[in-house]
């Protein structure tokens, strides 16, 4: 039995030229930061202290992370010339680039070439000339990765970040009620309401799912 789809029907609740009221784009800005914020600056925390860098250091690297993440979020939200998608975009650091960021800065003896952050800011400002290149030839690229290749790689990075998301869940790796029953129900919880509120909330409820489920994980854990 088939079933006649309509290519005009849509579950985006905005398209790309809408513009939602200014009341729910401060809420969906918010949600966005606040989910965004973690993984920025997840990433220069993982890779300092894989390089045991001391806590100014790594203070140091955490707050460029985040000062060059907001400029180069304005950049790409506003455009400046012909640089900048102009779409509602945030731009932080990323998971995938853990790995091989280690390869290159770490120490022979630990696996890696040994180079250290001289060597792995080097290797990102050429990576950046790469992508750069690239970008220009961005629409004849995409036949090479059709949506089970993109989906693909989307579900890899998630699956990587399990371990990430289950040390933050058990309450913080180091924590000393890391992977109590609280800590756990807590995050149970907190995923449930997003969830929920994800798949039959309405309107801006279900936009802001996130942020109201960070919200009342926050209220269920400030009087414990």
């Amino acid at each position: 039995m088939s079933e006649n789809i309509d290519p005009n029907r849509s579950n985006l609740l905005y398209k790309m030229d809408d513009k939602p009221s200014i009341g729910l784009s401060i809420i969906l800005a918010l949600q966005h930061i606040v989910t965004a914020f973690g993984g920025i600056v997840a990433v220069p925390l993982v890779i300092g202290q894989a390089l045991g860098l001391s806590v100014p250091d790594l203070a140091f690297l955490v707050s460029a992370t985040i000062f060059v993440s907001g400029i180069t979020t304005f950049i790409q939200a506003k455009g400046v010339g012909p640089v900048g998608a102009r779409v509602p975009c945030i731009m932080g650091t990323d998971f995938t680039f853990v790995a091989p960021s280690l390869a290159v800065a770490l120490p022979a003896a630990a696996g890696g070439m040994g180079l250290g952050l001289p060597g792995l800011f080097g290797a990102t400002i050429m990576g950046s000339f790469s992508e750069m290149i690239l970008s220009r030839f961005l629409k004849p690229l995409m036949r090479f990765f059709p949506p089970i290749v993109t989906g693909t790689v989307v579900t890899l990075i998630g699956t990587t970040l399990l371990p990430v998301a289950m040390d933050w869940a058990a309450g913080g790796a180091g924590a000393k009620d890391y992977g109590s029953l609280r800590n756990v129900i807590i995050s149970i919880v907190v995923l449930l309401i997003i969830i929920f509120l994800n798949r039959y909330g309405k309107g801006m409820i279900g936009s802001a799912s996130v942020l109201i489920g960070i919200v009342i994980g926050y209220i269920i854990c400030y009087p414990l």
